[in-house]
């Protein structure tokens, strides 16, 4: 008997043996309308509103600003650098195939290099974007 309630209590889905150990994140959005809102329903005399409204708005626009940096600076897609396929339609031809294995190589090298050297660069602009737009400085 006590075993049968045993199972029964471990196999029931409404009773979860262990506490949940992931909280559900906080509404940033919610959390961030509440205090502004609060801090413009304040009434803290005539020179503090303006300067609770400028700080508030001052705020928001940096907020933006930084998303529109991420989205122009990191997020927008680019072209990739990679071999041509004007190279690679040659290696079945002639002058791949008897050219000495340490040209082919090198030639191939050098374009793969090449492409390395164009998308290092674009990730090190993207780097800076990101840079801009969190205020993070290395």
């Amino acid at each position: 008997m006590i075993r049968e309630t045993l199972i029964a209590n471990r196999l029931d889905p409404t009773r979860p043996r262990h506490n949940p150990t992931i909280t559900s994140p906080p509404d940033t959005k919610s959390t961030v309308l509440t205090l502004g809102h609060d801090a413009l329903a304040a009434n803290w005399g005539t020179p503090w509103k303006g300067l609770a409204v400028g700080l508030f708005a001052g705020t928001l626009a940096s907020l933006v600003g930084s998303v529109v940096v991420v989205v122009i600076g990191v997020l927008r897609p680019r072209e990739t650098a990679t071999l041509g396929m004007a190279e690679v339609e040659k290696y079945p031809l002639p002058e791949y195939i008897y050219a000495p294995k340490v040209m082919n190589q090198g030639r191939i090298m050098r374009g793969l290099i090449d492409a390395l050297v164009i998308e290092r660069s674009r990730a090190g602009s993207k780097a800076t974007g990101l840079h801009w737009a969190t205020g993070y400085s290395s």
